[in-house]
């Protein structure tokens, strides 16, 4: 907490690459939302690159070469190429982010939560409604892409989904909206790190739950009434009154829910 200022939100790949730098040097705990989000903005920029650059390359098609439209074209793929190099960078970052700082004893990651107990509970919260959008989003976004190397690449739908994390069912539903008339960019790339993001959101939610159930257990013990701690939690009263003392030492197990 109490980290400098992020750059601002948006602008071209010299802007994206100072706000990479910036999350880089924040360290990995108080700044996943914006990581997550300096990942879809670079992603955005380099969809619109790939759409200017097959832009001259229809043009060429069209009206025939030129040195002006070659230059043009050689100018919009060193856009193209240096945006896919900040892709994979903001992508990685934006796992690493989500993850949080690992503890070195093996306990539960530091996520940035607030330390006491009813704000933390509340935190928790807010970022559980959080993923219950984007972690379904982000697993469709991962399926269409391994789907794309199906239908674009030539790939078998088993490798395509060992790559993805997921299961072959999910690729060949995710392939039904795969159009093969239109223009496609298959990327393994894109598959193995949308599944990296994928697969830390599923383990910071696991994370978050069994925090928040703990600090829910610490309000309880401290005489904060039920309904109160299923307010700040959003849950049902019935969870709360469900809840029961683990004596087992809890540990930040690499039992990462897969999210098909």
């Amino acid at each position: 907490m109490g980290s400098a200022p992020l750059p601002p939100v948006g602008g071209g790949a010299e802007h994206l690459r100072r706000r990479l730098s910036a999350l880089r040097a924040a360290g990995p705990v108080d700044h996943a939302l914006d990581a997550g989000l300096l990942a879809l903005d670079v992603t955005n920029a380099y969809r619109h690159a790939l759409m200017a650059r097959d832009a001259v390359l229809a043009a060429g098609s069209h009206s025939g070469e030129s040195d002006e439209l070659v230059a043009e074209l050689a100018r919009r793929q060193a856009v193209v190429v240096e945006l896919r190099g900040l892709v994979s960078e903001a992508r990685q970052l934006a796992a690493s982010h989500i993850s949080g700082r690992a503890d070195p004893q093996g306990g539960w990651p530091d996520l940035g939560l607030p330390d006491d107990c009813a704000e933390r509970v509340r935190a928790i919260a807010g970022q559980q409604r959080l993923m219950e959008m984007y972690l379904p989003a982000l697993a469709a976004s991962r399926n269409a892409a391994a789907a794309a190397l199906v239908a674009h690449a030539g790939w078998e739908v088993a490798a395509a989904a060992r790559l993805a994390r997921t299961t072959a069912e999910c690729v060949i539903r995710a392939g039904a909206a795969v159009d093969p008339r239109l223009p496609s960019y298959p990327d393994p790339s894109t598959v193995a790190e949308l599944a990296e993001i994928v697969d830390a959101l599923a383990g910071r939610r696991y994370a978050l739950g069994e925090l928040q159930d703990e600090a829910m257990l610490e309000l309880l013990a401290a005489g904060v009434p039920h309904r109160r701690v299923a307010a700040l939690a959003q849950v049902p009263v019935e969870h709360v009154t469900q809840l029961r003392p683990v004596t087992r030492t809890r540990r930040h197990a690499t039992r990462l829910r897969r999210v098909a």
